[in-house]
């Protein structure tokens, strides 16, 4: 890469100097931004990543979250010129929906994978990345696992029966509790296993169909709980990096 970008005039950064800062991406991101693209690098799930695009625009939307409002500012990617590894893996089936930026305190949206009058964009991503905004300022420390934790908690607040059992089927397949560098999957493992104490009084309730058998109010109503638990575990000591494991203490 480094050679590529010399070769080709992309950079005024000497080929030694380049290839010893190549990895963090900040020259990359000059050299697309300079050709015309927006782009971010990011790692998740242990995989180093990279969205590129050349088209977005900007709303504004008031978000109401259990212990706090606030207006934020969703950036739309209109066209994307590389969706990243998941659309990559999953031959266009999976793609990254957005994601939270305190940079530039904006939310940034893959718009066409949302209805914007929809609970999944209302509730799975709006108030999902909202949430990640207030937590990061609030307990700076706290790792990504437990962010998206809380994040998806929020979700089963707010979603009514026509999304929620669906979302819980997604968090239960994709759950593992194998590492917590593998943020969602690990956070979809202690959700899902949480609920399933308090509702089921089980270790971990796989059957959706008996889900189905609550209403989504007794599963708002639940995630509520243990997410208000969690907030009281962060507001008496807001420089924790975990949650998730001591709120077994407390369910």
């Amino acid at each position: 890469m480094s050679h590529y970008l010399v070769d080709n005039k992309l950079t005024e950064i000497p080929f030694d100097s380049l290839s010893r800062i190549i990895k963090d991406d900040s020259e990359l991101t000059k050299v697309l931004e300079n050709e015309g693209f927006y782009s971010k690098f990011l790692l998740l799930n242990g995989i180093q990543d990279v969205l590129i695009w050349d088209k977005q625009s900007q709303s504004e939307y008031a978000v109401d979250l259990p212990e706090s409002k606030l207006v934020v500012k969703v950036i739309f990617i209109e066209h994307y010129v590389l969706r990243g590894a998941a659309f990559y893996a999953s031959l266009g089936d999976s793609q990254i929906g957005g994601w939270a930026s305190n940079e530039d305190s904006s939310i940034y949206c893959n718009k066409g994978a949302y209805k914007l009058k929809s609970e999944t964009f209302k509730y799975s991503y709006l108030k999902h990345e909202a949430i990640h905004f207030v937590d990061i300022e609030n307990y700076p420390y706290l790792e990504p696992a437990d962010l998206e934790y809380r994040a998806k908690l929020i979700e089963l607040i707010y979603c009514t029966k026509k999304t929620i059992y669906k979302r819980l089927d997604e968090f239960i397949i994709t759950a593992s509790n194998e590492t917590r560098d593998n943020s969602h999957p690990y956070a979809n493992y202690h959700l899902i296993c949480q609920l399933s104490q308090k509702l089921f009084n089980v270790e971990f309730e796989r059957d959706i169909s008996k889900w189905k058998t609550l209403t989504s109010k007794d599963i708002n109503k639940a995630s509520l709980e243990i997410f208000q638990h969690g907030s009281e575990l962060l507001k008496a000591d807001p420089t924790r990096n975990r949650i998730i494991e001591d709120m077994y203490h407390i369910n």
